[in-house]
């Protein structure tokens, strides 16, 4: 078993906010700390998005894939751009567990 770590100390997957945790995410066992497993409007499968709403309007996670994006977004094709945001999002592009 992992040792017990707060919910913003878990790294690896990144994952849409606003909406239902996959239990697809690496470690999403620990999610029930994060302030947002208690509002309810965040606890459905769009939680605050429409149906096909598309990535770009989907708020992900903090993690090193959103930092290297911010830093490169300039000066990289759109796809290389994509390539590089969304490589941990596990949930979405391995497990098809995307409700969004």
């Amino acid at each position: 078993m992992p040792a017990r770590e707060p919910q913003w100390a878990v790294v690896g997957d990144t994952f849409p906010v606003g909406c239902a945790y996959s239990d697809k995410v690496v470690f999403s066992e620990f999610f029930a700390d994060n302030p947002d497993y208690q509002i309810p409007a965040y606890q459905t499968s769009c939680g605050i998005y429409e149906q096909g709403c598309g990535l770009g309007k989907v708020q992900i996670s903090w993690g090193h894939d959103e930092y290297m994006y911010n830093v490169t977004k300039d000066y990289l094709p759109r796809e290389a751009q994509y390539m590089i945001r969304y490589h941990s999002f596990y949930a979405a592009h391995k497990e098809r567990a995307m409700g969004t």
